[in-house]
């Protein structure tokens, strides 16, 4: 699982959580170094958690050259934002159809959205 967050207590309580769950997490704090991870030689997540709104390289930013350099990855999304009803929150999820959770959102619903992308076993 990969977590995108620009907010380091919710990057570690993901870590934490995931990471109990059984996950093997690896965490950053910006689209840059995600995208660095997804486009690079290594093995590829079976979940991205991305934030959708980030300084620099947004989680749409992440989303669009992921999708353009590996598109197999494309449906492993699942976005964070603190306005999903946003113009272009919802314009992007339209056209994309990832799941994206309202912030503050539970750690258990999150669960249930990574275990429809990647179920567990």
């Amino acid at each position: 699982m990969l977590v995108v967050d620009d907010e380091p207590t919710i990057r570690a309580a993901l870590t934490r959580y995931f990471s109990r769950q059984g996950f093997d997490v690896v965490a950053v704090p910006d689209g840059h170094q995600a995208l660095a991870h997804l486009l690079g030689d290594g093995p590829a997540p079976d979940v991205v958690v991305c934030d959708f709104r980030m300084p620099e390289c947004s989680g749409a930013d992440v989303y669009a050259r992921v999708e353009g350099a590996r598109p197999e990855l494309a449906d492993r999304f699942v976005f964070s934002s603190g306005d999903v009803t946003a113009d272009d929150n919802r314009a992007f999820l339209g056209r994309v159809r990832c799941p994206m959770l309202q912030k503050p959102f539970e750690l258990a619903q999150l669960r249930e959205v990574v275990d429809r992308i990647a179920p567990p076993g």
